[in-house]
């Protein structure tokens, strides 16, 4: 068990500690991605000034906003079948009867 924690400890750090970095250089005023210099956040008051940076932020949030509306109204009405499900088929005990190594309930 001790092992199986520590692959998923391992998994975990793998992914997101990109993630973590990424978030901590961008607060970095050096050019260069090292931490010699202070940590600054006027790249960020910057960007914001930047009227194609907000732009194109406000076209990715209103059409994730759409998709989630969406995907919220039509995934209800259709009933989902993943490739796992179909490659995979599930028994029906109550179809299929019950299998070779179970008895019969009474």
């Amino acid at each position: 068990m001790a092992l199986s924690s520590l692959w998923a400890v391992l998994i975990y750090v793998f992914l997101f500690a990109p993630i973590v970095l990424l978030v901590v250089f961008s607060f970095n005023a050096n050019r260069y991605g090292t931490f010699r210099s202070r940590l600054d956040d006027q790249v960020y008051g910057q960007v914001f000034h930047d009227y194609q940076i907000r732009d194109a932020l406000t076209t990715t949030i209103r059409i994730a906003l759409e998709v989630t509306a969406v995907s919220t109204i039509v995934a209800p009405r259709r009933r989902f079948h993943s490739s796992l499900t179909t490659a995979f088929p599930q028994r029906d005990p109550d179809r299929d009867g019950p299998a070779d190594h179970e008895s019969p309930a009474f």
